[in-house]
């Protein structure tokens, strides 16, 4: 199994706005977390805008989430966390879908946009535990959730979304 190298507890943010590329990941507590994440209580309400309808990348995936945006490997556990905030991905990449490894393209989720573990890593797990997300999640493309955008290797347990999904243009 893997560790958690990132933690971080009660950290609550409220009524801002973030937005303005980072073309790796944005989120409200966190935006991309390398080896492993723990987030125990925490929540956003503050909107995340990525208005970027005239921007593209060859190849250059983009997550966002309410909480983090993406973890790359290891073990992650999110419990107690919600989002209430509006998430907006307007972000275009010109990289499709079934690419061999889905890497190229756009997540986004009320709680957590990607998460995953690459070859030679496939040990680490996401744990998710009594989540939230009130949100409403608009993307322009890619794949998107109500709590996550994309995972693999996951164990959810109670967690819930009363938010709405809109695609954008």
């Amino acid at each position: 199994s893997g560790h958690i190298r990132f933690n971080v507890e009660g950290i609550a943010f409220e009524e801002n706005t973030t937005s303005g590329p980072t073309y790796v990941g944005t989120g409200g507590i966190a935006g991309l977390v390398m080896d492993g994440f723990k987030a125990n209580g925490c929540s956003n309400a503050s909107v995340i805008d990525f208005d970027a309808e005239n921007t593209s990348s060859n190849g250059f995936p983009f997550a966002m989430g309410g909480i983090v945006g993406r973890v790359a490997a290891g073990d992650a556990e999110i419990t107690g966390c919600s989002n209430k905030a509006n998430l907006k991905n307007s972000f275009r990449t010109n990289t499709k879908w079934n690419n061999g490894d889905n890497l190229g393209i756009n997540y986004l989720g009320g709680i957590i946009g990607q998460y995953r573990t690459y070859k030679g890593e496939e040990t680490g797990k996401l744990s998710m535990t009594s989540c939230s997300n009130e949100g409403t999640l608009e993307s322009s493309r890619g794949a998107a959730g109500g709590i996550i955008g994309f995972a693999n290797n996951v164990e959810m347990t109670s967690c819930t979304n009363s938010g709405s999904m809109a695609s954008g243009s």
